[in-house]
């Protein structure tokens, strides 16, 4: 979201913080040369997250990153008027169905909006869906300004039914509340909220996705994603295309 702050799902940052295997990688491709690897310092996780609803958190980078963020979208309601749009969807999730890890590479798919709430929204493509590996990622639409982070990828179903995000403009108060708006971050320490699903995670699982963009990533849906190593969405690909 801005040059300090990665936006992405509450289930992604670590619970057990380990520098040695948690980074913000930025680029197109984790494993090129010219991708950048960056530490982060801090998150921060929405206090009303359920393992559902709420999914997002924010991620404070170390140290400034050398790309801006895609704005987020603050004023535009992602509800049934949406219903039947194309979002694009970004990540670095699984491209086959069969593979076990990821591959590292980002890809994109335009996906079409099937129901929405104003907090969560809903989608479906019979080619290209979201899969393991993508959490975290941003959906982006343009309304005529430009394009917005208009959604992070949460969960979906097993049986390629569905896919759902987070709507960001849901969310952007408490987004902004840490990242440059007027208020304060909550505090959402909680030495209660331990998460026992968190402790078989280790550097060789796939990670989450982290909506960021990069200015020099190709095609023009928008750039790069970060991963960070943690838990998956439950929902698996047909078919995606490099952006």
């Amino acid at each position: 979201v801005n040059d300090e702050w990665v936006l992405t799902a509450a289930h992604c940052p670590p619970w057990d913080f380990d520098p040695d295997m948690s980074h913000v990688f930025l680029g197109s491709d984790m494993h090129a040369s010219d991708t950048l690897e960056l530490d982060f310092d801090e998150w921060y996780v929405h206090p009303d997250y359920n393992g559902l609803a709420n999914d997002v958190a924010v991620v404070h980078l170390a140290d400034p990153s050398p790309v801006e963020g895609i704005p987020i979208n603050r004023d535009e309601a992602i509800d049934n008027r949406m219903v039947g749009e194309e979002f694009i969807f970004v990540g670095f999730g699984l491209s086959d169905p069969d593979a076990e890890q990821v591959d590292g590479k980002k890809r994109a798919a335009w996906i079409e909006v099937t129901d929405a709430t104003g907090t969560i929204f809903y989608y479906f493509d019979e080619e290209s869906m979201t899969s393991n590996g993508d959490s975290g990622g941003p959906a982006l639409y343009d309304f005529g300004e430009g394009r917005r982070v208009v959604g992070v990828t949460s969960w979906g179903s097993n049986d390629d039914d569905f896919g759902v995000s987070t709507s960001v403009e849901s969310q952007a108060e408490w987004i902004d509340g840490h990242t440059g708006g007027d208020s304060p971050p909550w505090d959402t320490d909680d030495d209660d909220d331990d998460d026992d699903s968190a402790d078989d995670i280790g550097p060789e699982d796939d990670g989450c996705t982290c909506a960021v963009p990069d200015a020099r990533a190709t095609g023009s849906e928008a750039g790069i994603l970060a991963i960070v190593s943690a838990l998956l969405v439950a929902a698996r690909v047909r078919g995606r295309r490099d952006p």
